[in-house]
């Protein structure tokens, strides 16, 4: 008789959970399906899980189906906390078997440490975690972290989290292609880099940023050395492969809030928020190593060599606005080129401190 008291209660709690998920999710949903910024779209996802969940924390991870690695994280946790880099750097996706009918799954630590192995143990992961997983039509799948660090979640939690997450599937879609098309704007056709009008609108933003908050932003221009070699042996389409290649030799030694964009013909940008001019040194010097250690283009020519040069200017250290950061930047490039190609120099410091080349 007790059983049959439990059973009930357990049937009524799921039935209020699903029916508090259901009031909720028509109001929020109008909301959601308006909102096509990805950011935004975020910015709003989370208090609304962690509230309804009565949640520590919540990560909305946006993982690549076919690398099973995030591209964006979105989170309350700081940038520093052990268990936020941990995800950020780590093939999540390799453990969960998605289903489009059991979009939701309760995930405790202990199953964490066993499938990410050690770095899940020294990111002190949390007590309880429910991950919910969001498959869609584009490349990408949304992963939602809602964790506890003391408290269990238990399988109404689960419902409810089901209840939250499976009408956004159809607005999420729409984000992401909002996204799709707006990479198409901002990309650069021929690499994987950014192209020249978005270096204009992300540099002033940027620049802004660090007015506001009193921190530094450096800029690398680097110019490929050799490349007219393969455009004149193997042709200009040889010599875009060449290019895209590059990009991604760049892209693997940045950080995630740095961009790479292409300047033009065979000069690129790379603007790296918060970091000083010795930052940027360091930046240059691994890049400079990931384009001349490896030959390029090895299955079509058997492998060529190219190298780059680079010239560095840092705000507010060398230049006070965005055209004095560029220019700097340019002269310094050039000046490197003059005097013997593949190395790096830093502007001329117009404020204090002295310049480094190399």
């Amino acid at each position: 008789m007790a059983k049959k008291r439990r059973s009930s209660t357990r049937r009524r709690t799921l039935r209020a959970v699903l029916g508090r998920s259901a009031r909720l999710a028509p109001a929020e949903l109008i909301r959601f399906s308006q909102t096509l910024a990805l950011g935004k779209f975020a910015q709003d996802l989370l208090p609304l899980l962690k509230s309804s969940l009565r949640a520590d924390f919540v990560i909305l991870l946006i993982v690549e189906r076919a690398s099973g690695y995030p591209r964006l994280c979105f989170t309350d946790l700081p940038r520093k906390d052990g268990f936020r880099k941990m995800l950020e750097t780590t093939e999540v996706m390799a453990p969960f078997r998605l289903s489009r009918r059991k979009p939701v799954t309760i995930v405790d630590s202990g199953w964490l440490e066993k499938n990410l192995g050690e770095r899940s143990r020294r990111a002190r992961t949390p007590a309880s975690l429910l991950v919910g997983l969001i498959p869609t039509a584009r490349r990408s799948v949304a992963m939602a972290l809602v964790g506890r660090k003391s408290r269990p979640f238990k399988t109404q939690d689960r419902v409810h989290l089901a209840g939250l997450l499976e009408p956004l599937r159809r607005p999420f879609d729409n984000v992401l292609l909002m996204e799709a098309y707006r990479e198409l704007v901002i990309k650069d056709d021929q690499t994987e880099s950014y192209n020249r009008r978005y270096f204009e609108s992300f540099l002033d933003e940027e620049l802004n940023r660090s007015l506001r908050y009193r921190s530094p932003l450096s800029l690398i221009f680097m110019d490929v050395d050799n490349l007219k070699e393969i455009n004149t042996r193997y042709g200009h389409a040889m010599g875009s492969r060449a290019l895209r290649e590059l990009s991604r030799r760049v892209i693997a030694v940045i950080r995630r809030i740095d961009k790479i964009f292409r300047y033009g013909g065979d000069e690129f940008c790379i603007v790296l928020p918060q970091t000083g001019w010795q930052g940027a040194y360091e930046v240059a010097q691994r890049t400079r190593g990931a384009i001349s250690r490896t030959p390029f283009l090895v299955s079509d020519t058997g492998g060529r060599s190219l190298t780059a040069s680079f010239g560095i200017s840092s705000f507010p250290f060398h230049a006070d606005s965005k055209e004095e950061l560029i220019n700097l930047a340019d002269q310094a490039m050039y000046k490197m080129k003059d005097a013997g190609k593949n190395s790096i120099q830093v502007a001329e410091a117009q404020k204090r401190g002295e310049p480094a080349g190399g």
